[in-house]
């Protein structure tokens, strides 16, 4: 059996997680989770294709074992490891069991919330709510179970029922770290299961979106056994319909598994001995103080990068930080990424590592910490980069065109190339010419434009690719892209930052600097010379 884990290389539709408030960074077009086993209803020879149901009710047991629920899946097989093997035990017990796939009827929709809600029940009581997306399920679950639907009809758990499927709860479901399954109609009383993996916010030109989910057909590509990934569209009229094999087929009830109680993050230990890089930074923002602890050690052909990310003080709309990311500098391909057990990986995003918790989540608070990591192939060099993290989201915060969080920079150091000729490398540097503050009273306030004019150069002898140049003020911050300086050449930038501030708390002087290749994207002669300072006086 071949896992599939959480790479960016796995999914092909390159979309980004979240939209960030600074302009320069990617627009927010939609959303991945790719660390789904893919187990196949060939997995077994007394396996059928109806065996969709235990087959993606086992699949999302196995991520959840991985996302802060370990006893969700155990060690079956007894062979001393837990895998897919089994995941596909598993699936075989819910199959022969609660959910009655063996028998000739087979499995309903309430059998598999039947099998999967006694299952996790059982496991982890008073931790879980499955939410039901299907009008009609109680009358289906009186019939099927012999008992009447109600929230506690199945002890230690919380049934939810909800209005039919749709778009919205789908990618909802999703995006807050649910464990999604949708049923596509195959024939009365007969749906055909797959587990929700991704969604993109905008419809495609034909009105339709994008999707794709864990299906269970066996991928006759691959060597061995697995299921496959069915990259597809999505379509809302007088239902949700799914284009699945070849017609639109209409979403006839739809899951959503979702922890109560959310397992919190834990601190790491200390670097270990013979690591070979180590970095300890604090950040201020608006909100309050953020560490980062960098750890980097090698073993064999691989490093693997260990950030702890601690919450000193920052707290905002009574929450504390639910997104962290490194910038990619190099393009490395990433061997394998992994964060806090609820919070979800999104290896999408086409510009570094990042990690976010799941919606209405309060992340890391005040005082506690997480842990974040990433193995890439060695050799590589520990070099300065300017990294982020993020609020939390809230209800008032889900847009139209996606999620909108505010982000923050912090400073720590992540990879570079270690064989990159050091005589031959791009040097950038960066000076203040000039800058000003300009208010406008605006009855009750000051709206306040800092510009600063700076002249960026490159002082090495190579060129310098893509990289931004950052403004960092007391009333914000701002960013610039350059597509990229030649050896020896120079370029004009000039940054605003406009805000608000009231009578006797304008900045002046306020200090501000200017910073070359900010987003640490450039691996540089020397990454210490990129930042100039100045100040500005706002009346």
């Amino acid at each position: 059996m071949r896992r599939v884990v959480g790479l960016g290389i796995v999914f092909c539709i390159c979309v980004a997680a979240i939209s960030f408030l600074s302009a320069a960074q990617p627009e927010s077009v939609g959303f991945a989770i790719s660390d789904l086993q893919l187990i196949s209803t060939a997995s077994r020879l007394d396996w059928t294709e109806r065996w969709t149901a235990p087959v993606e009710g086992a699949t999302i047991m196995a991520w959840f074992h991985e996302h802060g629920y370990p006893d969700l899946l155990t060690d079956l097989n007894g062979d001393g490891v837990i895998d897919e093997l089994d995941t596909i035990e598993l699936g075989d017990r819910f199959g022969k069991t609660d959910m009655q796939t063996a028998t000739e009827r087979g499995t309903t929709d309430a059998l598999l919330v039947y099998g999967l809600a006694k299952y996790v029940a059982a496991r982890y009581p008073g931790q879980f709510e499955l939410k039901i997306y299907d009008a009609g399920f109680p009358v289906e679950f009186e019939r099927d179970i012999l008992i009447p639907f109600s929230p506690d009809a199945i002890p230690g758990i919380i049934l939810t029922l909800k209005p039919e499927p749709n778009y919205a709860a789908y990618q909802s479901e999703l995006q807050s770290g649910q464990g999604v399954i949708v049923g596509a109609e195959e024939a009365i009383d007969r749906n055909d299961y797959l587990a929700g993996r991704s969604f993109l916010f905008r419809k495609t030109q034909a009105g339709w979106y994008s999707v794709d989910l864990a299906w269970a057909q066996d991928d006759r590509w691959q060597p061995g056994i697995q299921g496959q990934i069915l990259q597809t569209e999505a379509m809302e009229t007088d239902a949700l319909y799914l284009y699945y094999q070849g017609v639109w087929t209409k979403v006839e009830c739809m899951l959503g598994l979702s922890p109560t109680i959310r397992h919190k993050p834990g601190p790491s230990g200390p670097c270990p001995q013979g690591s070979i890089g180590y970095d300890v930074s604090t950040a201020t923002t608006p909100y309050g103080d953020v560490r980062i602890e960098e750890c980097v050690t090698r073993e064999g052909k691989v490093d693997t990068y260990t950030y702890t990310v601690t919450n000193i003080s920052f707290v905002h709309n009574g929450c504390g930080l639910c997104l962290f990311g490194v910038p990619n500098s190099m393009g490395l391909l990433t061997l394998a990424q992994d964060g806090p057990a609820s919070w979800l990986v999104n290896p999408t995003w086409p510009d570094g590592w990042q990690w976010m918790a799941p919606l209405f989540d309060c992340g890391i608070l005040a005082g506690e910490s997480a842990v974040f990591s990433f193995s890439v192939l060695a050799p590589t060099t520990d070099v300065a980069v300017t990294g982020y993290v993020g609020e939390c989201a809230g209800p008032g915060l889900i847009e139209a065109l996606g999620l909108m969080l505010e982000t923050f920079r912090v400073q720590t150091t992540g990879p570079g190339k270690g064989d990159i000729p050091r005589p031959d490398c791009p040097d950038l540097t960066v000076t203040i010419d000039r800058s000003s503050c300009s208010c406008q009273w605006m009855g009750n306030f000051y709206q306040c434009t800092i510009t600063v004019h700076a002249l960026v150069r490159n002082i090495g002898a190579a060129p310098a690719g893509f990289f931004h140049v950052g403004l960092s003020t007391a009333l914000g911050d701002a960013d610039q892209p350059i597509p990229s300086l030649a050896a020896g050449a120079s370029t004009s930038v000039t940054l605003t930052v406009t805000s608000t501030c009231t009578r006797g708390h304008c900045p002046c002087p306020g200090d501000l600097s200017v910073t070359a290749d900010s987003w640490g994207q450039v691996v540089e002669c020397d990454e210490k010379n990129n930042t100039d300072t100045g100040t500005a006086c706002c009346k």
